[in-house]
């Protein structure tokens, strides 16, 4: 048995080179590496002995030779084989002496036909039938997958948004859609075609800490089932981004000792979350600027500031594009000069459309239309722009064309002549006004309540210790603020207070340096993983300058609170409410975002409502316990309260909730947007028209000011943050000087100026015009909107499973049972597949070997999120899709079959596909999917007789080969041996290598000129769309441009030299007598 050659199931052909008692080691001769098995393994049918084909190459001790047959052998020896050697010589060797070479060195299609070592005909034809399922199912997006591969049914809008980074060969973007509207789900599906297409992408998820775990979520259970690392719930010395390919962090944890780590990883793709939150926040925004000069591609989602912000704007841009938005360079008087363009350019725009729609009514004439073009065209930044001063000249030669020529113009001054082409904002109010979106009314409803005196005393106490602490002008604003802002939150509850209390009382004064009042001041929200080192650091920051005596009456009286039997006002208030909730059958999630709060609250809700009446969503309960008790709320009739701390908030969709209780008001003007953004989401009208916020507010304290800044103020409970976002941190910092200067009595005074800020940053003018052309385009967006049809989604199932269980054998593929009785859930086991093992990117402790349940249906996987959905992006389905290409099992076949009625045929088929020179390693995903788009389904079979001169019927061969069934319907059939396949060959004194020969001198040329003329006008007008958008990039004298330009000259060229490639070939006898 030693030096016996063998196959391995997965691994292919090896080499036993030691035994030791029940230990054997094998060299991996296909795949390389060595590996232990237990003789078990051998005895129980996972290797077999092999036999080398002829032409196979091997080392042995005279070294390199090729296999030229096997003399003698069988199963209770060793083998031998005449080999020659490169010099010429032959010999007789022993297998035990020779070293197979890998045989993908010497393997070929033809090879292994010739050799007699093809494939069942069960497997081809499996392999055929997914290959045209997955072409039917890619037709639909014209090759973008990612969009018929996500489980979230796409508004236009994001379809649009998408779609149009995905066609982008630099995906380098601000998306920059208002709150609400789903940029997280267009960034989702942006990533998602880039893992499709290269499974093992490097991308960077950076996102602000409440975030973390919503993308975490978002990409497991949205996108194809990514496993991505969530660096935060790490130990910081045991994040290993050599291993890790796929990370999402948050912006602390970064700051915190990561950021080298993190800069020094080639990423393929950088996604950066609430960007313009990082303009306050220098570290990070240093580190970001990096991430972007080396990565390849970066998705920044950010708000964009409206008029008057253009340097915000400016260093928003720098992030995109650091060499062309460089300080103190020429981008940035360009820059310049097309922002202040912005205004009179989307004014005149928005009056052509005017002109355009009354043209189609009749209200106006085509020269008006010219006049009001030539008026856009006047304006001196478009005086020298020869394209748009063509159209308008031919627009005045012929008046009957003034429409689409002014359309055209209007398109291209919308593309070309925005700030940057690479922001993209969708805006609710315009999406509201094309009848796109539903309007959601938000309605504010204050539940005020008076504390008792012992409530009252406490936060008296706190409060004043607030205020000393504003007096010491050597305390640095950036420590006080945080550590006010936690302090005041905690003053819902007596444990909270306390708590925050005596974590001063016990802290060690300490100096707070810039990277620790950074990350104080970027925090959004309290609780959650940093939650301890935030707490901790804002203390020591204020620990030496705190009044020991106002300490010890706030540490007294917060405890006298905790110890008092009264019950709490404020709780006793929300009681009252959630009563007549639940007696109008209302669904209400209550959020209490200080830590510890919500459990305490739920606690004393289920005391009074009933331990079913209640459940809870907590950052410290485990993800299944989390999901359950959301799944009795949506669905439990019984079940009328959640309460969730801050964790709620991170992006979590409970818009079938009647209404929303604040049983705290936090001090970040953010997280009030994050609570009520979990009921006003897209959908939020299939529930309700409205989002009802009831709010607790203390009558007296300084948190009834806050609540006058936030309702009266900014409107904060009525309307979205969406145009205060580059003022919320200035906001939030003058809301809570104010308290601590001033109390509530300043607080209110604050409200008038706070109403002027708000109605100035949300100001709306004509500058939106340009941006608002250039991000949604309605009959663009439709091309993006295709969902795969039930009859597609259920071919492509069987066709997937089919070939699957050829793979994987019987137990390779089994039913699941739904949890709901529907049908569709299926088992697969990977770890069954006996033709070479699947190359799976994301594999899990036991080597990919566990089963996988999930399914193929789009409307099934949206219901069950614990299922996976076996589409483009996860990473089975992704990894038997690429075993169709690069892989040679299932692409050979040989058999004799009988028909009636057929012509008599004895040859080859040969399966020919045009393919460009395209390699996903070295081009933009986006270049791919255009390719797709254009060569994706392209295949064709020849049929060669075996004979020149026989009469071939191609399409009655076609039509009779894919009808041949294993459930022994229609036409007898079998598989034929290699020597069985050499008999029917001398029978008609054929040659398979001269018909082979003569195919590919003659068949296979005739073949590329069909192509070619299939090809001609999809190649032509690709051409044509390129070389206007190089001219356009090139004029735009930029450096990304510039770059840009060149990979689309090469991807021109590279599809332009196409190739013809042989996909499969089988040896085909009809109404042959064996």
């Amino acid at each position: 048995m030693l030096g016996y050659l063998v196959q391995h199931r997965l691994f292919g052909c090896c080499k036993i080179i030691r035994i030791d008692g029940r230990t054997v080691e094998v060299r991996l001769c296909d795949v390389g590496g060595r590996r232990l098995f237990s003789l078990q393994a051998f005895e129980g049918g996972d290797f077999k002995r092999t036999t080398l084909h002829a032409g196979a190459l091997a080392i042995c001790s005279h070294g390199q030779c090729s296999i030229n047959a096997l003399v003698d052998g069988d199963e209770a020896g060793p083998r031998h084989y005449r080999v020659i050697y490169e010099d010429g010589l032959g010999a007789t060797v022993s297998e035990i002496e020779l070293l197979p070479l890998p045989a993908s060195l010497t393997d070929s299609l033809p090879a292994r036909l010739l050799q007699g070592r093809t494939d069942p005909y069960a497997l081809f034809s499996a392999r055929h039938r997914l290959l045209v399922a997955l072409a039917r199912f890619n037709r639909q997006v014209g090759g973008l997958r990612a969009l018929l591969a996500s489980r979230i049914d796409l508004h236009p809008h994001q379809a649009f948004v998408a779609g149009t980074v995905i066609l982008d060969p630099v995906r380098r973007y601000i998306l920059a859609d208002e709150v609400g509207l789903g940029k997280t789900i267009e960034a989702g599906i942006i990533l998602h075609d880039l893992l499709s297409r290269r499974p093992d992408a490097r991308v960077l998820v950076l996102t602000p800490g409440p975030l973390t775990r919503q993308w975490l979520c978002e990409m497991h259970s949205s996108f194809g089932g990514q496993a991505f690392k969530l660096a935060d719930l790490h130990p910081i010395q045991s994040v290993d981004l050599s291993r890790w390919s796929k990370v999402i962090c948050s912006t602390n944890f970064a700051l915190d000792g990561l950021d080298e780590d993190l800069l020094a990883v080639p990423w393929d793709l950088v996604v950066v979350d609430e960007v313009h939150h990082l303009l306050n926040a220098p570290h990070l925004y240093e580190m970001v600027e990096q991430l972007s000069r080396s990565a390849r591609d970066l998705l920044l989602l950010s708000a964009i500031p409206v008029r008057r912000r253009e340097s915000e704007l400016y260093r928003l841009l720098a992030l995109l594009d650091p060499r062309t938005y460089a300080k103190d360079g020429t981008g940035e008087e360009a820059f310049l000069a097309i922002y202040e363009a912005q205004e009179p350019l989307g004014r005149r725009l928005n009056l052509l459309s005017h002109d355009l729609t009354d043209l189609e009514s009749g209200e106006a004439t085509n020269k008006d239309v010219i006049e009001r073009l030539g008026r856009l065209l006047s304006l001196p930044i478009l005086q020298e722009d020869e394209q748009l001063q063509a159209l308008l000249a031919a627009a005045e030669a012929e008046p009957e064309r003034a429409a689409s020529l002014a359309r055209e113009a209007h398109l291209t001054v919308s593309d070309r002549y925005r700030v940057n082409r690479r922001i993209l904002r969708n805006r609710r109010e315009r999406l509201i006004s094309q009848d796109r979106l539903p309007a959601i009314i938000r309605m504010p409803t204050p539940l005020c309540y008076e504390p008792d005196q012992i409530e009252g005393e406490a936060v008296t106490a706190a409060e004043a210790m607030l205020a000393a602490l504003a007096a010491d002008t050597s305390l640095s604003r950036d420590v006080l603020r945080p550590f006010s802002r936690i302090l005041l939150q905690a003053l819902v509850d007596p444990i909270a207070t306390l708590d925050v209390l005596v974590a001063v009382r016990d802290a060690k004064a300490a100096t707070v340096n810039s990277y620790g009042r950074e990350m104080l001041n970027a925090v959004v929200g309290l609780g959650g993983d940093r939650w301890t080192v935030q707490l901790h650091t804002a203390c020591a920051g204020v620990k030496a300058h705190v009044d020991p005596r106002l300490l010890s009456a706030g540490l007294r009286l917060a405890s006298n609170w905790r110890s008092s039997q009264s019950s709490s006002a404020r709780w006793d208030a929300m009681v009252s409410l959630l009563r007549g909730e639940i007696a109008a059958n209302r669904k209400t999630l209550v959020f209490a975002g200080f830590p510890g709060v919500a459990q305490r609250l739920a606690t004393l809700l289920k005391d009074v409502f009933g331990e079913k009446s209640v459940t809870e969503f907590r950052s410290d309960l485990d993800d299944m316990t989390k999901e359950e008790n959301v799944r009795r709320f949506r669905t439990e009739s019984n079940v009328s309260i959640m309460v969730s701390d801050e964790s709620g908030g991170e992006g979590r969709n409970f818009q079938f909730a009647h209404s929303l209780v604040h049983a705290d008001l936090p001090w970040h003007l953010a997280v009030i947007e994050q609570r009520i953004g979990r009921l006003d989401r897209l959908g939020r009208e299939a529930i309700s028209n409205q989002v009802i916020s009831h709010i607790c507010v203390s009558a007296g304290a300084w948190e009834s000011g806050l609540f006058a800044c936030y309702h009266d103020g900014l409107d904060l409970f009525g309307t979205s943050v969406s145009g205060l976002e580059f003022a919320l941190r200035h906001l939030q910092d003058e809301i809570v000087d104010a308290a601590l200067t001033g109390g509530q009595d300043e607080m209110h005074d604050l409200v008038p100026r706070l109403q002027a800020i708000a109605a100035e940053e949300r100001v709306r003018d004509d500058s939106e015009a340009l941006l608002d052309e250039a991000s949604y385009h309605a009959a663009r967006a439709e091309r993006f909107m295709h969902t795969p049809s039930p009859g597609i989604e259920t071919a492509l199932e069987a066709a997937f499973l089919d070939y699957f269980r050829v793979l994987a054998g019987g137990k390779g593929v089994s039913r699941h049972e739904s949890a709901d009785g529907a049908e569709g859930l299926w088992c697969l086991r990977p770890g069954n597949v006996r033709h070479g093992e699947l190359t799976i990117v994301d594999k899990d402790a036991e080597g990919e070997l566990r089963k996988r349940i999930g399914t193929f249906r789009r409307a099934l996987a949206q219901r069950q999120r614990d299922a996976e959905f076996f589409t483009y992006g996860n990473p089975l389905f992704d990894a038997v899709v690429e075993s169709l290409g690069h892989r040679l099992t299932g692409r050979t076949y040989a058999i004799v079959c009988q028909a009636a009625g057929a012509i008599s045929f004895i040859g080859l088929e040969m399966i020919v596909a045009a393919r460009p020179r395209l390699n996903a390693s070295d081009i933009s995903p986006s270049l791919l999917n255009l390719a797709d788009a254009i060569f994706g389904a392209r295949r064709r079979p020849l049929f060669v007789p075996l004979i020149q001169g026989q009469k071939v019927d191609g399409q009655q061969l076609a039509t009779l080969r894919t009808s041949l069934s294993a459930k022994g319907e229609g036409p007898r059939w079998r598989d034929l041996s290699g020597d069985e396949v050499q008999q029917f060959v001398r029978r008609v004194d054929g040659d398979l290598s001269t018909c082979l020969n003569r195919a590919m001198e003659h068949d296979i040329p005739a073949a590329r000129q069909v192509f070619a003329r299939e090809l001609a006008e999809p190649l032509a007008s690709e051409r044509k769309r390129i070389e206007l958008q190089r001219r356009q990039l090139i004029e735009g004298g930029d450096a990304a441009g510039a770059a840009e330009a060149d990979m689309l000259e090469r991807y021109s060229a590279l599809i332009d030299s196409w190739d013809i490639v042989l996909d499969g070939i089988g040896f085909l006898a009809v109404n042959i007598r064996g």
